[in-house]
């Protein structure tokens, strides 16, 4: 077997790869559902898929709501943390418990819909809407944190370049220089591609929360559709990058 496809065996042996793969596939019925005709038997067709996809999705993260409770104590607690700025640990606090109650709420939705525990139309669109709401919450806090992250990539590497410049000069400086900026541009794509994810799923879940009031409900599923894409695909190309061979 080829490269490629020993690297898809491997995603699809990941529970965060199957994640990933249904999301796609998710928001992508979204999309036609949003472009075929209202009412029409591959409309319905392709929303189906869509909630089928949904509620998968939500049965692959029956464990991870107790190791986000692992990585919370981690993050309070962890000795490693005692260097880390406090605007970037309250943010990782902050995320990682609106996680732990999305995940909660999640649950109960994912048991609702495979009749396990059936709840009241009320209280199920009730149960939906603070699912949507912490997960909008824990997408906030990550944005807002790697983009902290990068705020700060930028200061330290300001700083390195002025401290190379003042030390150095002629040809030692820009090589010196050159060297400096090959060693924080690998950080930065990262973590613009971590902001540009995160600030995708920010838009997705407040459309999913139904904040969006002055659009319609088609442009509404629209734009959920194509930032919620987005952010798949990001999600995805990391999970591939991430997969041995």
């Amino acid at each position: 077997m080829d490269e490629k496809t020993c690297r898809l065996i491997g995603l699809m042996k990941r529970t965060d790869g199957r994640d990933k793969s249904f999301r796609i596939v998710q928001y992508s019925s979204m999309l036609l559902v949003c472009a075929l005709e209202k009412g029409g038997t591959a409309s319905s067709l392709v929303g189906s898929m869509k909630l089928a996809m949904s509620t998968t999705r939500k049965s692959l993260r029956l464990v991870k709501m107790v190791e986000n409770f692992r990585e919370l104590f981690l993050v309070v607690f962890r000795r490693k943390n005692k260097g880390v700025k406090i605007m970037n640990r309250l943010l990782g606090v902050l995320a990682v418990a609106a996680e732990v109650l999305y995940f909660y709420y999640d649950h109960l939705v994912w048991l609702h819909r495979i009749s396990v525990r059936a709840l009241p139309k009320p209280e199920a669109v009730r149960v939906e809407s603070m699912s949507s709401y912490m997960w909008l919450s824990n997408a906030t806090f990550e944005f807002f944190r790697q983009l902290h992250l990068l705020s700060e990539t930028l200061r330290n590497q300001r700083k390195d370049r002025l401290s190379a410049s003042n030390e150095g000069s002629g040809e030692g400086e820009k090589r010196a220089l050159f060297e400096l900026d090959k060693k924080y541009s690998t950080a930065m794509r990262k973590q613009v591609v971590a902001v540009v994810k995160q600030g995708s799923d920010v838009v997705t879940a407040t459309c999913e929360s139904n904040l969006l009031w002055f659009l319609t409900e088609r442009q509404t599923r629209t734009i959920e559709g194509i930032s919620g894409l987005l952010a798949s695909l990001i999600g995805f190309y990391g999970v591939w990058l991430d997969v041995k061979i």
